[in-house]
């Protein structure tokens, strides 16, 4: 999975992240956008709730007939053959049945889930493990909170 564009929105914030790890000046504030944005979409893709308004791109290389959409609350679904040619599907929730088995590049844009601001203070302390240089805490972190 591959995100084509990102916006970040208006619950998980830098000032967000920046009062959870108590720092007041502005010179580490790109390393933290950078951390926030990673954790964001780790966050998202562990709980598969869209979190940001996004674009994805799956690339389905095995040919096949039935497909998982990832994240929630799709809209704007394309799929193509690697030749850049439309394939026909049908869309029932997150699952996608094509009408012929093919290898295809499937892409869509998300909304983020309306209770947004559930998962921030998980999205700051996976970001803070990172600021501290302790990913390994990220598996004790999400222990934490069961899949919501």
């Amino acid at each position: 999975m591959k995100y084509t564009k990102y916006q970040q929105g208006d619950s998980i914030t830098l000032e967000g992240l920046k009062n959870h790890l108590r720092i007041a000046d502005y010179s580490q504030d790109e390393e933290l956008v950078m951390l926030l944005k990673a954790a964001t979409l780790y966050v998202q893709e562990y709980f598969n709730k869209a979190l940001v308004s996004c674009s994805v791109l799956q690339e389905q290389p095995q040919a096949d007939t039935d497909f998982i959409l990832f994240l929630s609350d799709q809209s704007n679904i394309r799929v193509r053959d690697y030749k850049g040619n439309e394939v026909g599907f049908e869309q029932s929730g997150n699952h996608i049945t094509l009408s012929q088995a093919a290898s295809v590049r499937i892409s869509y844009d998300c909304t983020p889930v309306e209770d947004v601001e559930q998962y921030a203070l998980v999205v700051y302390q996976i970001a803070a493990a990172n600021y501290d240089g302790q990913p390994e805490e990220i598996a004790k972190i999400l222990k934490n909170y069961p899949v919501i």
